[in-house]
């Protein structure tokens, strides 16, 4: 069953991370082009990094909160999400309807990542497996649990 307050939450958290991603990288074009007539040629890849890294970050974190459904409700976002973006990029901003459409590949393969990197985090810290603990020290001498319960027993 999908949690569509969740799901709509979510979407508004992917606008608004995804924007606030990008906004610096235009802000530095921006500035660029109207003092120096050109920007530099790393603003380009730099700010679609920042805003796939965000989209990561986001359905990681709605994977990790939602226990049930975790992948669905990512697609979900990334779908109404990539809906919702139509009259922002192809309408406004006059985005080519092709480049949109392929933008869906994306978004899926961002929801794949982010869901699973949710849910193994998720799942490493509710395991509560204790083999990637740090040793304590213990008078002078290094030891784990694991270690003094081995020398207990022999």
């Amino acid at each position: 069953m999908l949690n569509w307050k969740r799901i709509l939450i979510f979407v508004a958290i992917f606008f608004a991370a995804t924007g606030l991603a990008a906004f610096p990288f235009g802000f530095i074009r921006g500035y660029c082009l109207a003092s120096t007539g050109h920007a530099p040629a790393w603003l380009g890849p730099a700010q679609a990094m920042a805003g796939l890294l965000a989209a990561i970050t986001v359905f990681a974190i709605l994977a990790w909160v939602q226990k049930d459904g975790a992948f669905a409700h990512c697609f979900v976002v990334g779908l109404f999400s990539w809906f919702l973006s139509f009259p922002i990029n192809v309408l406004l901003f006059h985005q080519p309807a092709m480049q949109w459409a392929a933008g869906a590949i994306v978004l899926v393969i961002t929801a794949g990542i982010g869901g699973g990197a949710g849910v193994g985090l998720r799942h490493l810290i509710s395991s509560g497996d204790k083999s990637y603990e740090v040793p304590q020290q213990n008078d002078g001498q290094i030891s784990s649990e694991s270690s003094l319960s081995d020398e207990s027993s022999s």
